[in-house]
């Protein structure tokens, strides 16, 4: 994601298609669940919740909060994640400012979207305007210093194979 012209952009050289992204998530279940139990900790049932890169609205699906919107990056995924789950409010990237208007979120959950961002500040500048003086923002982001520990797990048997 950039800013262009004082607009949030998603950028088209990191975006997944949705049949590697269905891989990927299976691929990976064990790191998945692991995410939507240490999220369901954090967000209390009674928040609203705004996750931004929501992919096919796994994490939110994960949550029993009520009123959850999910902002997909990559326009593939915006009809696969409306399908799958019907009760979330799932919009595009590009109409989300709109279509949310002055809405406030109690929390807003970026999933692995600080990836795709430029400009860190700037989008937390842009995304205040979705918030109140008691929002929290929740960040997940694969540390990858982890990765060389992880395939050595892997190798000795450890950790499972993906």
């Amino acid at each position: 994601m950039s800013i262009v012209n004082n607009k949030l952009v998603a950028s088209s050289g990191q975006v997944e298609n949705l049949s590697n992204w269905k891989k990927y998530y299976t691929r990976n279940n064990y790191y998945h669940s692991q995410l939507h139990e240490l999220v369901k900790r954090i967000i209390p049932e009674t928040a609203s919740v705004l996750e931004i890169d929501s992919k096919g609205g796994e994490t939110l699906a994960a949550l029993p909060n009520k009123d959850k919107t999910g902002v997909v990056l990559d326009e593939g995924f915006v009809k696969y994640a409306k399908t799958r789950n019907p009760k979330i409010n799932i919009i595009s990237y590009k109409e989300f400012p709109k279509k949310l208007g002055n809405r406030k979120y109690d929390y807003v959950l970026l999933s692995h979207a600080l990836t795709e961002i430029e400009d860190v500040q700037l989008f937390l500048q842009k995304l205040k305007r979705f918030t109140n003086k008691d929002t929290r923002i929740v960040v997940l982001y694969f540390n990858y210093l982890w990765k060389p520990l992880l395939d050595f797990g892997e190798r000795l048997g450890l950790k499972r194979f993906q």
